[in-house]
């Protein structure tokens, strides 16, 4: 076992000790549904291709609907993807330029996972100009044909981008000013090009001068500035462009009718645009639980013009299908969580250089997963979360305590994360 390995281990362990999902390596414990991931695998090919598309995500607590969300971005990104995965709950989502910030502030890459990345995506695509000037013309950032270069290098991004003429020249313009920055090592410059790529409020009147603006980025600009961004991804050689609205539950919990519609409105926008294929290379998913699908009062339902471009044709309610607009996820269940906790016994083990299998057997393990199902029938379901976390707890405790039987465990009389699933409905 190397460092970085057991690294990746203690990241997961920790994570699920406190009850959150791990920013990466989620495939080492994930368990999906081959049907749902085969699907999810067909569309990002098919957005690889230069089209766009789009999922939902509906699952009750326990469906493991985060966990699902983190470790698509995860696997696209592996697969050469840019990706941003937006939890709405943390910012505004009642505008096209809200969610368009959210989306920006959170867009990484393999090789970038913990900030943002559009530094690195613009930065990247600027450099395979630069060289196919040096390779076609000779020309050199540097030396006798240092402005003759920059010049042509100007000219090139105005073409590339020339197809977003509704931003008029502001936003060649302010990518421009990015690179003219990096070749002076001007990191202020460089920093204001990037606040407005962000559509950050905080940009200073000193910086507007200095990148020449002609507009800031605005409500109806926004999507073309998605597509641009988009374009831009493809160009610097990614794949495509994964984006994941996380928690769209919020929605359907705002009080206010005008704010809900407001809401639903952006998304069935981007539903439509995304059917006419204005995004090339990007693939969009909406996650959240059935209410905010079916209550008809405050959830999708009670906005037609969206609800009827995302649901499928009530036939054959007894059966789904991972083809439909709508991917419905099934909770934890004995079978699940004895594949699971498999494979965070092996974590767990590597990262402590134990060996619990002397105590925790596979009878053990499957009598475990059925302790913890039985003890909720059919009525209450089981959250992924909270069960790892016991189940981490319960590792750690026979790991420092070699006496102890594991059989005590089974014998308490119910689990002790019945309780904290009861208080957190």
């Amino acid at each position: 076992m190397n460092n970085e390995e057991r690294l990746i281990g203690q990241e997961i362990i920790y994570a699920l000790r406190s009850g959150a999902v791990p920013q990466r390596a989620l495939q080492r414990i994930a368990i999906f549904n081959p049907a749902i991931w085969s699907e999810i695998e067909d569309h990002l090919l098919y957005v690889k291709q230069g089209h766009s598309s789009f999922k939902f995500l509906y699952g009750e607590y326990g469906s493991g609907k985060t966990f699902h969300c983190y470790a698509i971005a995860e696997n696209s990104m592996q697969k050469g993807f840019a990706a941003s995965v937006i939890d709405i709950s943390q910012g505004s989502f009642n505008s096209p330029l809200s969610m368009y910030r959210l989306i920006m502030q959170n867009i990484h890459v393999n090789e970038k996972q913990t900030a943002s990345a559009i530094s690195d995506i613009l930065e990247k695509w600027l450099f395979g100009i630069q060289k196919k000037l040096e390779k076609l013309d000779g020309l050199k950032i540097s030396g006798a044909t240092k402005d003759k270069a920059l010049e042509r290098l100007g000219k090139e991004i105005e073409k590339e981008l020339a197809e977003f003429s509704l931003m008029d020249i502001t936003l060649a313009n302010v990518v421009k000013t990015y690179f003219f920055g990096k070749v002076k090592r001007d990191e202020s410059l460089c920093e204001a090009a990037l606040k407005w790529l962000k559509a950050n409020a905080n940009l200073t009147n000193d910086e507007k001068k200095a990148l020449g603006l002609k507009k800031d980025i605005n409500d109806e600009t926004a999507p073309i500035m998605m597509a641009a961004v988009a374009s831009i991804i493809r160009k610097a050689g990614y794949s495509g462009w994964l984006v994941v609205f996380d928690e769209l539950t919020v929605i359907q919990k705002l009080a206010n009718l005008k704010q809900r519609n407001e809401c639903y409105e952006i998304i069935r926008k981007y539903i439509d645009d995304i059917a006419g294929q204005k995004y090339p290379g990007c693939f969009f998913i909406f996650a959240g639980i059935a209410k905010l699908y079916d209550d008809p009062k405050f959830g999708i339902k009670s906005h037609p013009a969206l609800y009827e471009r995302i649901t499928t044709p009530k036939i054959l309610p007894d059966f789904t299908s991972a083809k439909e607009n709508i991917i419905r996820l099934k909770g934890f269940d004995a079978e699940s969580i004895l594949a699971v906790s498999k494979k965070v016994i092996q974590l767990h083990a590597m990262v402590y250089d134990w060996n619990p299998t002397a105590k925790v057997s596979d009878a053990f393990l499957k009598q475990l997963s059925e302790y913890m199902t039985s003890s909720f029938g059919e009525i209450i379901k089981i959250k992924p979360r909270i069960v790892l976390k016991e189940l981490i707890s319960f590792l750690d405790k026979l790991h420092e305590n070699p006496d102890l039987d594991p059989n005590v465990y089974l014998e308490e009389k119910e689990p002790a994360f019945l309780a904290e699933m009861e208080a957190s409905q």
